[in-house]
C-alpha cells in the first residue's frame, strides 16, 4: 500500500491543443517544454510527488513515452472529464492535499507554488489558488496554481454535473457549490499584468527569450 503523501502535485497536460498543438512537447532550452517544467517544479520543497495526468487517447502516447522515458510518472485518463482524471491519479498516489498545475506554464515559480502551500496549510484553507479570482490577480498569466484538499476533490468528482465542470476540474469548488473555506492567495509585489503562458506561436518565441 502508498504511503499516504501531503502534496501531490498534478500536472494536466494534453497534445491535442487547438491553438497550438503539441505545445507542451515545444522545445525550451533543448528539451521538451513538459520536461523544462517538472525540471522547475523539482526545486519546490513542499511537493512530496509530482506527475503528469494525460488522456488515455493515442495522440497523447507520444508525450506519456517521453515523460516515463525521463523518469517521470505519468497518470492516463479520460481526455475530456478531466475532473474524473484527477480524482483517479489522486486515489492511486493516496495524498492528502492535491496541487492542480497545467502544462502550458513552463515558466512557473516553485518557490511561489511553495509559498501557496504553506500557506493553505498554516490557514487551514479547503481550496486556495493564486488564480480563481479575475478580479484580483497578483501573479503573471503563467504563474497560475491551486490547492486543495483531496476530500474536496472528491465531493467535486461525485457531484458536479457540468460538462464545463467536469472538463475545467475546479468550477464546482471555485463557485460555492460545496460548503468549504475557500482562498485567494495574493503576492507580496503585484505583477498581475504580464503574460508567460503557452496559447500561441507568439507566446513560445516569447518564452524562449525570456
Amino acid at each position: 500500500m502508498n504511503k499516504l503523501l501531503n502534496n501531490l502535485a498534478i500536472i494536466q497536460a494534453r497534445t491535442s491543443s487547438n491553438r497550438l498543438p503539441g505545445k507542451v512537447l515545444k522545445e525550451i532550452c533543448g528539451m521538451p517544454m513538459i520536461l523544462f517544467q517538472m525540471n522547475r517544479l523539482k526545486k519546490s520543497k513542499n511537493i512530496d510527488k509530482f506527475v503528469v495526468a494525460t488522456s488515455i487517447n493515442k495522440e497523447d502516447d507520444h508525450l506519456a513515452h517521453i515523460v516515463k522515458g525521463s523518469g517521470h510518472e505519468v497518470f492516463r485518463g479520460d481526455l475530456n472529464d478531466v475532473l474524473e482524471r484527477f480524482y483517479n491519479c489522486s486515489r492511486l498516489y493516496k495524498s492528502r492535499n492535491i496541487i492542480r498545475i497545467t502544462g502550458d506554464c513552463p515558466l512557473i515559480d516553485p518557490f511561489l507554488i511553495d509559498e501557496l502551500i504553506q500557506n493553505f496549510i498554516e490557514m487551514d484553507w479547503d481550496y486556495l489558488s493564486n488564480c480563481a479570482d479575475p478580479d484580483n490577480l497578483s501573479v503573471p498569466c503563467g504563474f497560475d496554481a491551486e490547492v486543495f484538499k483531496s476530500q474536496v476533490l472528491e465531493n467535486a468528482f461525485q457531484n458536479a454535473n457540468l460538462p464545463s465542470e467536469r472538463e475545467h476540474v475546479t468550477p464546482y469548488i471555485r463557485n460555492k457549490k460545496l460548503n468549504c473555506r475557500l482562498g485567494n492567495f495574493l503576492n507580496d509585489k503585484k505583477q498581475e499584468n504580464y503574460r508567460w503562458t503557452l496559447d500561441r506561436n507568439e507566446d513560445l518565441i516569447l518564452i524562449k527569450k525570456i
